[in-house]
């Protein structure tokens, strides 16, 4: 623990291997900020992702500073840790350039005293009360989240002063509203299969298709990219959540790809909170359990919009597929999935890595019977929750 005139500047322990050697030098692999929707009736205002690659464990104490009356700063420090690659250095710097008016975040690699990489947030502390948790990535391995609460909000649930409505009332609802994600796109290309199929040119055409099918049924739809652009995920979900008054739901639209060729199949992914760990017990155990039934609430209705696409999807697919391998509803962090305010599944509709469901997912027809499924299976959703 290093102290100066009194203030934490850090304390951190490493789990080691050896005498006195981390088993590994860490990396910060990716980096994310989801900004929330800007009204009174959200309880999450913002949202830090940081992923990081390679067997390096740590555990780290985060600090409290207040450099002023009306500013509060909230530091995590990770040891040994460098930045991996370029575009992520890009992307520190795009979330570093973010400014909101309750609060405020910095990236940085710093190598005195100790080298490493350091996050400071800088936020409001009438207006925001920040939180944390880690989980596990398969393929980056270890993530951090840092969440931004409305402090406003967080008071009004834990007096029981207001019913907590992180979306607009179903009973008020005029028409329904469709977030449709088409993912990658632009330089992304996202996975490249049989015959040089992108999944990206799989994912815009299901999902534009999927966009006329709900327009005609009266439902508003927000794209979160029409076009071959490339649009970064968590510019994705803050437009998404910027719009989540409007809207009941978000659909991302994927293709799959794997090193077995035999490889087949339509799978949904959604979220699960037992894939979440909090760093530090929340000492606010009544607004705790708030906060966990309000994500319950979620991800109950993000599995069953999971459920409903991908049964739906398997119904309008056989019969151009056969029996169209089912492999079934799985929960995963979904980087869509973790920074969206609301029900949301991703979908892969195909292995691009299988010559026969490329050479499928290349054609019209086929991609039509996709766009029909998700429709299908977001209208048996939205009936069910009505």
């Amino acid at each position: 623990m290093i102290t100066k005139r009194g203030v934490v500047i850090l304390a951190y322990a490493w789990v080691c291997t050896g005498i006195g050697r981390p088993s590994a030098e860490n990396a910060l692999k990716d980096a994310f900020l989801h900004q929330g929707p800007k009204i009174e009736n959200s309880l999450e205002l913002g949202k830090l992702v940081l992923y990081f690659s390679d067997s390096a464990d740590f555990t780290l104490l985060p600090l409290t500073e207040a450099p002023s009356a009306h500013k509060s700063q909230k530091s995590y420090f990770f040891p040994q840790t460098k930045v991996l690659g370029s575009e992520v250095l890009k992307t520190i710097d795009r979330i570093s350039r973010v400014r909101t008016a309750w609060y405020s975040v910095q990236i940085a690699v710093v190598q005195k005293p100790i080298e490493g990489v350091r996050v400071t947030i800088t936020y409001d502390p009438e207006k925001i009360e920040v939180a944390d948790q880690f989980f596990d990535s398969i393929q980056l391995n270890k993530a951090v989240e840092v969440i931004f609460y409305n402090k406003e909000l967080k008071k009004k649930l834990i007096t029981g002063a207001q019913v907590p409505l992180l979306r607009r009332a179903a009973n008020e609802k005029k028409k329904y509203g469709v977030i449709v994600d088409c993912g990658h796109g632009g330089k992304d290309t996202g996975a490249v299969g049989y015959g040089q199929l992108q999944e990206k040119e799989v994912a815009l055409s299901v999902g534009l298709r999927l966009a006329q099918l709900l327009e005609h049924q009266g439902i508003t739809v927000f794209l979160t990219r029409d076009r071959d652009t490339a649009v970064p995920i968590d510019i994705r979900t803050s437009f998404a959540n910027s719009v989540a008054d409007e809207a009941d739901l978000l659909v991302s639209i994927h293709a799959n790809m794997a090193k077995n060729e035999a490889a087949r199949g339509v799978e949904t992914f959604c979220l699960e909170r037992s894939l979440f760990f909090p760093l530090a017990d929340e000492p606010d155990k009544k607004f705790a359990q708030c906060v966990s039934r309000l994500l319950d609430d979620r991800y109950m209705n993000s599995k069953l919009l999971a459920q409903q696409v991908q049964n739906n999807v398997l119904s309008c697919t056989q019969k151009k597929n056969g029996a169209t391998c089912d492999r079934q509803v799985k929960q995963a962090v979904a980087q869509i999935l973790l920074g969206t305010q609301l029900p949301a599944a991703l979908v892969e509709v195909g292995f691009l890595s299988n010559k026969h469901e490329a050479l499928l997912l290349r054609t019209k027809s086929y991609q039509q019977a996709l766009a029909n499924g998700i429709c299908n299976g977001i209208l048996a959703y939205l009936r069910e929750i009505a």
